[in-house]
């Protein structure tokens, strides 16, 4: 989210809980996803570990 901002422009908090759901998640961890999402939109920033902080999904 913090790397590639663009690839979440579409996506509402809303799906992001439905496909949490829909993959099994425990309803904390669907809240915990969705308040990171939330955050993220709100114009929020991450402290990521460095490890972290320049890993990229293919």
């Amino acid at each position: 989210m913090m790397n590639r901002p663009d690839r979440w422009a579409g996506i509402t908090v809303e799906q992001v809980r439905a496909k949490c759901r829909q993959l099994g998640m425990r309803g904390k961890d669907v809240d915990t996803i969705a308040d990171f999402v939330q955050r993220r939109r709100d114009g929020r920033h991450f402290n990521v570990q460095s490890s972290y902080r320049t890993f990229e999904f293919n």
